[in-house]
Order: structure tokens, then sequence, then C-alpha cells
């Protein structure tokens, strides 16, 4: 039997999500799993959801449809491990995708990267151009970070 799984990384910028996701489809065996890395910077860009909130949760909203698409035509006999690789620091971001899993029966997962302010503005700063993020802004998603703590969280 195949199994379909989602996981949603959770973290700060910077904290070794996207890294971990290139090391996984390195090391994965291919023949035992399909990698299917969504990387929601890639998909979102740099919209502040803050100033742009429609277009943030209209950009998110898509995001959500293109993992459905890829569940509902994910039909080989290769077990398929989708990488979210998103801040995922709502709550409510989770539990969409949560709910996404529940839909198509797959298993969800998700992993917390614990780093502090500090290391991880010392770690954007190393990051290519097209990746860094602002001090203020990995100060407010710290502020903001909702750790898994609900009864749906907890089995994961």
């Amino acid at each position: 039997m195949c199994s379909r799984i989602l996981v949603c990384l959770v973290g700060l910028p910077a904290a070794g999500k996207t890294t971990l996701v290139k090391e996984l489809s390195r090391t994965l065996p291919l023949n035992d799993f399909n990698l299917q890395h969504v990387c929601y910077d890639d998909i979102i860009g740099k919209v502040d959801h803050c100033r742009d909130s429609s277009v943030w949760r209209r950009a998110r909203q898509e995001i959500n449809s293109k993992i459905t698409s890829l569940l509902r035509s994910h039909t080989t006999t290769n077990n398929l491990l989708v990488m979210l690789d998103d801040n995922f620091y709502y709550r409510g971001m989770r539990k969409e995708i949560y709910h996404i899993a529940q839909a198509f029966s797959c298993v969800f997962g998700q992993i917390v990267f614990h780093i502090d302010i500090e290391t991880a503005c010392s770690t954007n700063k190393n990051r290519g151009e097209s990746s860094l993020v602002t001090s203020e802004t990995i100060t407010k998603m710290s502020g903001l970070l909702e750790p898994p703590s609900e009864a749906w969280e907890q089995h994961v």
C-alpha cells in the first residue's frame, strides 16, 4: 500500500527548513519515496501579510489548491512525501494542511525547528540575497509563532 505524507516545517526563517528538505531529497531512496518540496517563498514571494492580507490569503489558498491537485494526481506505487516549507507560525495555517491531510487520508506531521532570534538573524545573513529576511521580520515572527499545543497536533 502506498502512503501519502504531508509534513509542515514550522519555524523562523533561516532555521534550516529548506536545508533539511534538500538533504532529504539527496538521501531518500528514490524507489521508496516521491519527495515533493513545496516552498511557499518560491510561490508567494515576499508578500507582507500585514500590508497585503488579501493578496497573501489568496496566494496561500492557491498553494493549498496545488497541494490538493498533487494529492489527487498521485497514482504511482511510490510513497508520496510532501514537505511543506513555510514558517507556519500561526496554528490556523497548519490546521488547513491538517484538514487537507484528513480529506485525502494522508499522514500528517510537523517538524518544529527551535532556534533563537539571534541565531536566526545571524544565519539569515549567510543566505542568498533573494532569501534574506529582515531582522525585524524574524523578531516579529518569533513573537507570533504558536507552537503545536492543540489536541489535533499532539499525535504527530
